[in-house]
C-alpha cells in the first residue's frame, strides 16, 4: 500500500503508483483502491491520474462522499484543486438528504456549495415519490433547494403533470413552486395560470392569476384555484374570483354561468357554482 501526501492539503493512498514525465509535465498515475481524501470529502475510484501542473486530478469509477450525508457516483471526476471545483461526467447519480438526481454531467463548486447541471437531469424525492424532469438547473447543497430552468416538468403520475418556465424546489419544506406559464395537464382538464406553489407532502397547491381551465367540453375562467391530489392525481379544485364557465352539454345545449366560486370534485364529477350565480342555457335546434 502507496501512502503519500499531495498538493498541501490533499491526501491519498492507493496499491500502486507509477510517475509519468510527459512534455515538462509530471503524471502521478494510480491504480486500484485508489483513496483521496481532505478536509471536505473523500473519493474512492478504480485509477486516478494526477498532474503537478495544472493541479488537476482526474479519477475514474468515482465515488465521492461530502459532509452533510451527500454521496455522489460517476464514470469519471475531473478535480480542479485551484477552484475547488469537481466536474463529474457519465452516469452521474448524487444522494443529497432525501432526494437522488441523475444526469450525464455535472459541475460542483465546492466553496459556494452549488451544483449546476448543464444537461438534461432527472430528479426524485425519495420520501415522497414526486419525480421532476428538466434540461437545466442549479441546487445550493446548504439549503436543500434549487431551480430548474430549462423545460422543467414535475411528474406525479402517468396522467398528471406540472410546467412552468421555471420551477423551483424546497426539499426541506417539500413545497414546489413554478413561475410564468404554469400548467397542470391531467387527463381530464388542462389548466393555465401565472403562478403555482404546490405542497407536495401535504396534497394541496395554489394558482394565482389569469386561471383557465379547459376540457372537453368545458371551459372555466377565474383568479385563482385551490388544487387537491391523492396519491399525487389531481381530485379537486377550487376557482375563485370572477368566475365564467361554458359548458357545451350536447351539440345542440349550451350553458353559460358566472359565480364568485366554482368548485370541482373529480372524483363524483360534480361542479358546484356558489356565490352570485347568474347563467344562461342556449338551445340550438
Amino acid at each position: 500500500m502507496i501512502v503519500f501526501f499531495f498538493f498541501q492539503n490533499i491526501n491519498f493512498t492507493a496499491s500502486k503508483m507509477h510517475i509519468i514525465l510527459r512534455n515538462g509535465n509530471q503524471i502521478i498515475k494510480l491504480e486500484d483502491s485508489v483513496k483521496i481524501h481532505n478536509e471536505t470529502f473523500t473519493i474512492y475510484g478504480k485509477t486516478a491520474k494526477f498532474n503537478k501542473t495544472t493541479s488537476n486530478i482526474n479519477i475514474f469509477n468515482v465515488k465521492m462522499l461530502l459532509r452533510d450525508s451527500i454521496s455522489i457516483l460517476s464514470d469519471s471526476l475531473i478535480y480542479i484543486d485551484k477552484k475547488a471545483t469537481s466536474l463529474f461526467k457519465y452516469n452521474v447519480n448524487l444522494f443529497l438528504k432525501g432526494l437522488n438526481i441523475k444526469t450525464e454531467k455535472m459541475i460542483f463548486l465546492h466553496t459556494l456549495k452549488l451544483i449546476k447541471f448543464p444537461e438534461y437531469l432527472t430528479i426524485i424525492d425519495d420520501t415522497s415519490d414526486i419525480l421532476i424532469k428538466g434540461e437545466k438547473a442549479e441546487f445550493n447543497t446548504a439549503k436543500n433547494q434549487g431551480f430548474i430552468t430549462d423545460k422543467p416538468m414535475i411528474i406525479m403520475d402517468k396522467k398528471n403533470h406540472i410546467t412552468a418556465d421555471t420551477i423551483f424546489l424546497n426539499q426541506k419544506e417539500s413545497v414546489l413552486s413554478g413561475w410564468h406559464n404554469t400548467q397542470i395537464n391531467s387527463d381530464s382538464f388542462l389548466i393555465k395560470g401565472d403562478s403555482l406553489i404546490y405542497f407536495y407532502k401535504a396534497d394541496y397547491g395554489i394558482i394565482n392569476k389569469n386561471i383557465h381551465i379547459k376540457s372537453n367540453n368545458a371551459y372555466m375562467q377565474g383568479d385563482s384555484l385551490t388544487f387537491f391530489t391523492k396519491e399525487k392525481k389531481l381530485t379537486a379544485f377550487h376557482l375563485k374570483g370572477d368566475c365564467k364557465v361554458n359548458y357545451q352539454k350536447t351539440t345542440n345545449e349550451t350553458i353559460k354561468a358566472s359565480s364568485k366560486t366554482i368548485s370541482m370534485d373529480m372524483n363524483k364529477k360534480i361542479v358546484t357554482l356558489t356565490g352570485e350565480v347568474n347563467g344562461t342555457y342556449i338551445f340550438s335546434k
